[in-house]
């Protein structure tokens, strides 16, 4: 798992104290999450919000917005090995071996968005926590690993 973020340095990170979902932002439309992973991610998020000092606001009348946006992309990896024979001391091939498998990668990315300018002042993204072979019960640690390491970058 790896984590980025990148911030506005001009921005007084200290006086933020509340927060609010933001409703209305844009999201990648090409991901389709289900309800219950939604509430999952919302509700591991504001954790992480809660345990840092942060106060869910029910207004958008909090010092600030949070928005998130769940990325998945299908990938193939080619693992190739080649089998030697070695009659007499002479080492030439013999075979090829070439196994191919698919797997899936995720990213989050969190938002901090100013209430008044609607611009994101902070942004972290985790990717690489993904992996569609594992239980669910392994996912949802993973999930909740992701989002712990993308809070140790908040706020900077």
């Amino acid at each position: 798992m790896d984590v980025e973020h990148k911030y506005e340095p001009n921005v007084d990170f200290t006086s933020f104290k509340n927060f609010h979902w933001v409703q209305g932002m844009e999201s990648q439309p090409e991901v389709e999450i289900d309800e219950a992973l939604d509430q999952n991610i919302r509700k591991k998020i504001s954790q992480q919000l809660i345990a840092k000092g942060y106060n869910e606001s029910l207004t958008e009348q909090a010092d600030f917005l949070i928005n998130y946006q769940f990325i998945t992309q299908d990938r193939v990896a080619v693992d190739q090995r080649r089998e030697f024979r070695q009659p007499l001391n002479y080492k030439y091939p013999s075979t090829m071996n070439v196994d191919t498998y698919s797997y899936r990668t995720g990213s989050l990315i969190l938002d901090v968005v100013d209430p008044q300018s609607r611009h994101v002042v902070w942004q972290g993204h985790v990717y690489g926590f993904l992996d569609v072979h594992t239980d669910p019960k392994k996912q949802d640690k993973r999930l909740d690993k992701a989002v712990r390491k993308l809070f140790s970058k908040f706020p900077p």
